[in-house]
């Protein structure tokens, strides 16, 4: 249990500073907050919300998203996709 603490902590730092380094338009202070959003059958799902001026939303996740992306490939870590919905 200690070592998903520890991964979960090590990964949400990487957020934050990838939210900083590669977002342009992020706010340093206050800093992005990175948190787990769900727990679901499939792992965990993590939020990363920057500070940005009004209306910097979508641009700043724009230039965030492919980094996070690109960091997590180079890295190894496997982004899990959640798993097919069943027909109805």
């Amino acid at each position: 249990m200690e070592d998903q603490i520890e991964t979960l902590q090590r990964t949400e730092n990487l957020l934050t500073r990838l939210a900083v380094e590669y977002g342009p338009r992020v706010l340093e202070d206050p800093s992005p907050v990175v948190q787990m959003s769900a727990l679901r059958e499939f792992g965990l799902s993590l939020a990363v919300k920057p500070r940005v001026t009004v209306g910097d939303h979508e641009a700043a996740a724009g230039e965030i998203n492919p980094a996070i992306v690109a960091t997590f490939r180079d890295l190894g870590i496997a982004i899990a996709a959640p798993p097919p919905r069943s027909k109805r």
